[in-house]
């Protein structure tokens, strides 16, 4: 039976590795073996690229080529900085590497607390975190320093001691090096990040010792700049990374097997391609989404879903026009399309019946200077001339237009009916779109794209005037989007804010306005809805809404900050103005509030 969805786990086998990175992963090994020691390697790239499952399979390999003459120990800071334990992060990463560098005996044990006594302020915390789990361990430990040390003997007597106590378990074990994975260090806050590397690289420069870090020069170059004020540019010149790292070591995404990972993938959801495709289908894929394992993965998984959906809705049937291979090639395409080119995606989807083979063409010149307001307005979306969709966008719509394109017809240029078959697909996509597709008032026209370009101004706006907060809560929970316009079944727009998490309870704000002008608020929702009633009656309470506070109320499930039936008579300019002034109350009350806890 075939597997639904594909996890996002990293391997741990050469068994389940189709990238091709095998030659890489055992060449660090043996690097790592046979270099002098310490030794600091920075496995580098982009979050999602597997730089979890390289150091996997260079730990693997290190084990089966020099069996016994490598010690591993694993530290995965991301576990480690939950439950509000950032701020201890760095003597978690001592405390563990103490711990598993100390072994069973007794002796060790106490030469554990030694050491972190040597650093008087750490010892209570210590003593209590691992050792005995009560308060009696944590008295024990502080009565065993008379005189709290100064910090430079401290950190002196610390690094002794850390020496001493490596030394003394190589030899107990009889291997060679220690060799410790430190995992997941960019998907700290980037200040976090930065301050580990400064403990790392005060205390654990240890003989006999290898650390290998999983990291994101880019996240620690914002950490620099957040809490030294030091730019990319002056980092260079500092080289901070440089002082902690000897060897920088790239993921080498464009030597990736592509084309084998992308088979793997699509067997591993049950769902066959014609070898004769599968070009077109790494084409698409390296265009829009790229080399990313983790991206990758995502994009099969919508595509899987969209499939079960397909064939239940006998969607991707053979037809006159166009065979099921064809249509299941032109739904990867639409899917591609919508995960990395979404105003563009937004842009076709809003053409409907309007939709034309010159209007994918012209996505192969984009001029954010035309004459055209759409496309001038789409290519301010894509970041304008030198935004990176922009330089990226034609490359991509050559490979999207061959993906479109049937045997059943020979012309070079796209037909309707060929277009036809592609309006039918992308609608039908939407389905996993981010931004959902948009019921507009009836008439369309005008009105319609007042209502959408607003909305898409407010978001900016919004996102503009609480940058601050809205990098804050989507550095701390990975939150790809901070608020966005969408559309909703019953025809309503709404700015949205993607789930944040406050006291581990996920939240969702919304901020409607109903496409046909008959009703406008802002609601939230929680994970637990009690929670979220004594939460904001406590720290937030209501805010006026238009003309009806009593709508205020829960018993839809939602706590309404805001409602108002929109006077019809009013034109739609002014329903507007009145809509975003109280959507800006709301959130300059909300996104301060989850941003703080």
């Amino acid at each position: 039976m075939t597997n639904s969805g594909l996890p996002d786990l990293p391997i741990d086998s050469f068994d389940d590795e189709t990238l091709e990175i095998r030659a890489y992963a055992e060449a660090l090994a043996q690097f790592i073996m046979e270099c002098d020691t310490p030794m600091t390697i920075a496995i580098q790239g982009d979050w999602g690229s597997g730089k979890t499952s390289m150091m996997n399979l260079v730990k693997a390999a290190m084990l089966a080529q020099y069996p016994g003459k490598a010690c591993p120990v694993w530290f995965n800071t991301w576990q480690y900085s939950q439950f509000n334990a950032q701020d201890q992060l760095g003597l978690s990463l001592l405390t563990h590497f103490i711990t598993e560098v100390a072994g069973e005996s007794r002796d060790n044990r106490e030469q554990m607390l030694n050491v972190l006594a040597g650093v008087g302020r750490f010892a209570a915390i210590a003593g209590s975190m691992w050792l005995t789990g009560s308060a009696d361990g944590a008295r024990g430990l502080q009565e065993g320093v008379a005189q709290p040390l100064g910090p430079v003997e401290a950190i002196s007597k610390l690094k002794r001691q850390l020496d001493e106590l490596t030394e003394k378990r190589r030899r107990a074990m009889g291997v060679e090096r220690v060799v410790v994975f430190i995992d997941d260090l960019d998907r700290l806050v980037p200040e976090r990040a930065v301050e580990l590397l400064e403990v790392f690289k005060l205390f654990l420069d240890v003989k006999g010792c290898v650390f290998v870090l999983a990291c994101d020069y880019q996240v620690i170059a914002q950490g620099l700049q957040k809490k030294f004020g030091i730019g990319e540019r002056e980092l260079k010149g500092k080289s901070f990374f440089d002082k902690i790292i000897q060897l920088p070591f790239s993921m080498p995404v464009s030597q990736y097997d592509t084309g084998r990972y992308t088979r793997d993938l699509l067997t591993r959801i049950g769902i066959t391609a014609q070898e004769t495709d599968l070009e077109t289908y790494k084409g698409l894929i390296t265009k829009s989404v790229g080399l990313n394992p983790r991206s990758m993965k995502r994009l099969f998984n919508a595509f899987q879903l969209i499939s079960l959906v397909a064939a239940k809705k006998e969607v991707l049937k053979d037809t006159d026009a166009a065979t099921r291979d064809e249509r299941q090639r032109i739904l990867l395409a639409c899917l591609c399309l919508q995960t990395a080119f979404e105003p563009v995606y937004r842009h076709l989807i809003d053409k409907g019946s309007e939709l034309t083979a010159n209007c994918l063409t012209d996505l192969k010149a984009l001029d954010p200077e035309g004459t055209d307001a759409d496309l001038c307005r789409l290519s301010e979306d894509l970041g304008g001339g030198k935004g990176q969709m922009m330089q990226r966008l034609p490359a991509f719509i050559e490979s999207f237009i061959a993906a479109v394109q049937l045997a059943s017809d020979s012309k070079e240029e796209l037909s309707d009916k060929e277009m036809h078959n592609l309006a039918e697909i992308l609608s039908f996509s939407s389905i996993t779109a981010t931004t959902s597709t948009v019921l507009v008032p009836e008439g369309g026209g005008r009105d319609s794209l007042l209502l959408k370009r607003t909305l898409d101004q407010l978001a900016t706006c919004l996102n503009d005037e609480h940058a601050e907060q809205l990098d804050e809560l989507s550095a701390r929970f990975k939150v790809a989007k901070a608020i966005s316009r969408t559309g909703l079944p019953y025809g309503a727009l709404e700015l949205e804010g993607a789930g944040w998490l406050c006291d581990r309870k996920r939240v969702q704000v919304s901020c409607g306005f109903d496409a046909r002008g008959e009703w406008a608020g802002v609601h939230m929702t929680a994970s637990n809805f009690k929670w979220l009633c004594e939460f904001m009656e406590s720290k937030i309470g209501k805010i006026v809404p238009y003309q009806e506070p009593d709508r205020c109320s829960t018993d839809d499930g939602c706590y309404w900050l805001a409602y108002g039936e929109m006077d019809g008579a009013k034109p739609l300019e002014e329903q507007l103005s009145e809509f975003e002034g109280t959507v800006r109350d709301a959130l300059a009350k909300v996104i301060p509030t989850l941003a703080g806890k």
